[in-house]
């Protein structure tokens, strides 16, 4: 990915982990973390480590998905629970998006923002409408971290008759696709000056 978007958009692409960003003490006028805070191992550490590489009074941009509910989501987890102990995946789930329910509310995002000196914090729910077809929605389950953790735990056989199971459920409640909303928080701030 690095490679392409070098080759791309002739700039120079960087690898990073938070904390411990390859980057020296402030250097950027602005900084975004699209849906990715709510994976950080420690937020608090994590925002920290943005606001040391942002100079003062930089801004700072940062998206999470709320929380998604709806017929398609039960569904999945009907598909899913007679492969999978729910509790088993929640955990899972859990040790890779870790703050995934925190970053979801606003309040908390605002709370998070405020808390690592973060000033001027704008909140604002944003809806997309999907519309996608069932093997669509199931390939990108099949890649999510839900589906991932799914594939790693059990045998090939068994993963693909969980493929062709969910299909089957899926094309018969859903057979002109899904139609779904998914909502957002994004949140602006900036470095005190």
């Amino acid at each position: 990915m690095l490679r392409r978007t070098r080759k791309r958009h002739r700039c120079d692409a960087v690898a990073g982990q938070v904390p411990d960003l390859p980057f020296g003490d402030q250097v950027f006028d602005a900084a975004l973390a699209g849906f990715s805070v709510s994976h950080f191992q420690n937020y608090s550490k994590g925002l920290a480590e943005v606001r040391r590489v942002l100079r003062p009074g930089a801004t700072f941009a940062l998206s999470s998905w709320r929380k998604m509910d709806g017929e398609h989501i039960q569904a999945w987890r009907e598909a899913v629970t007679p492969y999978v102990e729910p509790q088993r995946l929640a955990d899972g789930f859990a040790s890779v998006v870790p703050w995934d329910e925190r970053f979801a509310n606003e309040g908390n995002v605002r709370l998070a923002l405020s808390e690592s000196g973060f000033v001027d914090v704008e909140i604002a729910a944003r809806e997309y409408a999907v519309a996608i077809s069932v093997d669509e929605y199931l390939t990108i389950r099949d890649s999510s971290v839900e589906g991932v953790l799914m594939r790693w735990s059990m045998a090939a056989d068994r993963w693909t008759e969980f493929q062709r199971s969910a299909r089957k459920l899926f094309a018969s409640r859903f057979p002109g696709g899904l139609r779904y909303t998914r909502s957002a928080n994004i949140a602006i701030c900036r470095m005190p000056s």
